[in-house]
């Protein structure tokens, strides 16, 4: 993995991060937990190196661990486990210093109001105002962070 692209290390960590929902038993979650740990390992790694590189993500962080809402978008247990991911971190480097500052560190109350107003902001723009699947679930993941993580 550590000569893996960062965009290859992105997508291995959401078609892992799908699979565990489809493991049959505890031996193959078991194995897919241990990969996204090494994928998660090798973000740390990144991050504390001299030469950061940077995800070119342009619709964000989100997007970029592989959260996804709508007709095609994800199960809520998996975006659930995305959004945790994404509050306890590590995070990828994504787009520029300045965009990873927004979201503050690890487990910060700065990274949880910063996941909760995008998903409040994706929930109110116009331009989903008929995509009721989409609307539905950011609904259930906002009640979720609610319940969940103290803003």
């Amino acid at each position: 993995m550590k000569t893996w692209e960062y965009e290859r290390l992105s997508k291995s960590y959401i078609s892992l991060r799908k699979k565990l929902i489809d493991a049959n038993n505890l031996s193959s979650t078991h194995i897919l937990e241990e990969r996204i740990n090494l994928i998660k390992d090798e973000w740390v790694s990144r991050k504390s190196s001299a030469s950061q590189e940077y995800l070119s993500q342009s619709d964000g962080l989100l997007s970029a661990m592989g959260y996804k809402v709508g007709m095609d978008g994800l199960k809520p247990l998996t975006r659930q486990k995305i959004l945790s991911d994404v509050m306890s971190g590590p995070i990828p480097l994504v787009n520029s210093p300045s965009y990873m500052e927004e979201w503050g560190e690890d487990g910060s109350s700065k990274r949880i109001k910063k996941t909760f107003n995008c998903l409040m902001a994706f929930s109110s723009a116009k331009i989903h105002e008929t995509h009721h699947e989409a609307l539905k679930d950011w609904s259930e993941d906002i009640e979720w962070l609610e319940n969940n993580f103290e803003k």
